[in-house]
C-alpha cells in the first residue's frame, strides 16, 4: 500500500508555531515548505541530544550516590 506521509500546514503554523515554514497560495490554501523545516529539525535534535546527555549524567551521578548510601 502506498501511504502519504506529511505534516498539515495548520499544525506547523499553529501547533508548532513555525510560520516561516508555511506558505499560503492565492486561493488561501496553506502548504508546508519542508526545506525550511530541515534546519529547525536538526537544531531541535541537537538540543534534545544535549538534554539527554545531561539527564544521563545526572542519572549516573545519582546512581553512584545511591550505591554509596547502600554500601554504608
Amino acid at each position: 500500500p502506498n501511504r502519504e506521509i506529511g505534516l498539515s500546514a495548520q499544525s506547523v503554523l499553529y501547533g508548532a508555531n513555525i510560520p516561516e515554514a508555511v506558505t499560503q497560495n492565492a486561493d488561501g490554501m496553506f502548504g508546508v515548505m519542508y526545506d525550511r523545516m530541515v534546519p529547525l529539525t536538526i537544531e531541535a535534535i541537537k538540543q534534545l541530544a544535549a538534554r539527554l546527555a545531561a539527564l544521563e549524567a545526572a542519572i549516573k551521578d545519582l546512581s553512584a550516590k545511591v550505591a554509596a548510601l547502600e554500601a554504608k
